[in-house]
C-alpha cells in the first residue's frame, strides 16, 4: 500500500501497486450481454502504476474543498458523507482533485486511462467479473432485482454504500464493480483504436466524451462487467451515481 503525506496533515488516498503487464481488453462475443464496442484486443500496460484502493470518498473530497475554498458537493440524497464514495462530481472536479494532490505531494496524480482501469479491475481475470462468471449483491452494490447468467436475485439498496464493504479483487482493489460509476481520463471511442490507452489533458473540451466504468448502485449487473463501457460529457455533475478513483504514477 502507498500513501503520500500531505503538508497540512493526513495523507493521500490509499493506493495499490499494479504491475506492468499484458491483457486482453474487452469481452469475447459469447460473453452474455457482450456489446459491439467491447471488441476483444490485446493491450500492453508498459509501466507499473499505483491506483486507489477505493473510490474517492466524501471525506477525502470534502477535505480538498475545504482547503481550496471550494463549495462542498451536494449530498441532497441524504445518504451520508464520510466514507461513502463522493458523487455529483464532474470530470473537471475529479481532475482538479488530482492536480491538487500532485501539487501537494510532488508526485503525478491523475485519473486512470480506460485501459488501466479495466486492467486493474480484472486483476488477471478473464471472466465477466473479477469474482467470476456471475455476481451477487453480497459481492457488489447494484440492483439485485436483476440477475446475470446463473446468478440469483439479491438486494436493491437504492443508494451508495461506504467503500470497502465487499470483497476486494486479487490486487486489493475494492468497489470496482458497482456502487458508483468511475471517471477515466480517456475519450470514448467505440472502435477501440487506441484512445483507451491515452489520457486527455485537464483542459480538454467538454464535447469529447469521457469513458466511465464499473456500473453503479442502481444498475443491472451486466453493466458491472469488467468490459462494460459507457460515457458522459465532462461537465456532467448533477448525478448521484458518478465518482472516481485516482492513479499515481510511480517513480522509475
Amino acid at each position: 500500500m502507498i500513501t503520500d503525506p500531505l503538508p497540512e496533515g493526513g495523507s493521500s488516498p490509499e493506493l495499490v501497486n499494479v504491475p506492468a503487464g499484458h491483457f486482453m481488453m474487452g469481452s469475447p462475443e459469447d460473453e452474455l450481454e457482450h456489446h459491439h464496442d467491447e471488441r476483444l484486443h490485446a493491450v500492453d500496460i508498459k509501466r507499473a502504476f499505483a491506483i486507489g484502493r477505493y473510490p474517492i470518498t466524501f471525506a477525502e473530497y470534502d477535505h480538498f474543498c475545504t482547503v481550496m475554498d471550494r463549495p462542498l458537493l451536494s449530498d441532497r440524497q441524504n445518504w451520508g458523507r464520510g466514507q461513502r464514495p463522493v458523487v455529483n462530481v464532474s470530470w473537471y472536479d475529479a481532475m482538479a482533485y488530482c492536480q491538487w494532490l500532485s501539487a501537494l505531494t510532488q508526485h503525478t496524480y491523475r485519473l486512470p486511462s480506460e485501459a488501466e482501469w479495466e486492467y486493474a479491475c480484472r486483476a488477471g481475470t478473464t471472466t465477466a467479473f473479477h469474482y467470476g462468471a456471475t455476481l451477487h449483491t453480497d459481492q457488489a452494490n447494484y440492483d439485485g432485482g436483476f440477475v446475470y447468467a446463473d446468478g440469483k436475485p439479491g438486494l436493491f439498496r437504492r443508494k451508495t454504500t461506504p467503500v470497502g464493504q465487499f470483497p476486494a479483487n486479487a490486487w486489493g482493489l475494492y468497489d470496482c464493480h458497482g456502487n458508483v460509476w468511475e471517471w477515466t481520463a480517456s475519450e470514448y471511442d467505440k472502435h477501440y483504436t487506441g484512445l483507451e490507452q491515452q489520457c486527455l489533458p485537464a483542459e480538454a473540451p467538454i464535447a469529447q466524451r469521457r469513458v466511465v466504468r464499473g456500473g453503479a448502485w442502481y444498475t443491472a449487473p451486466w453493466r458491472l462487467r469488467s468490459a462494460h463501457r459507457t460515457w458522459l460529457l465532462a461537465d456532467c455533475c448533477d448525478v448521484k451515481f458518478q465518482g472516481f478513483r485516482v492513479v499515481r504514477e510511480l517513480d522509475h
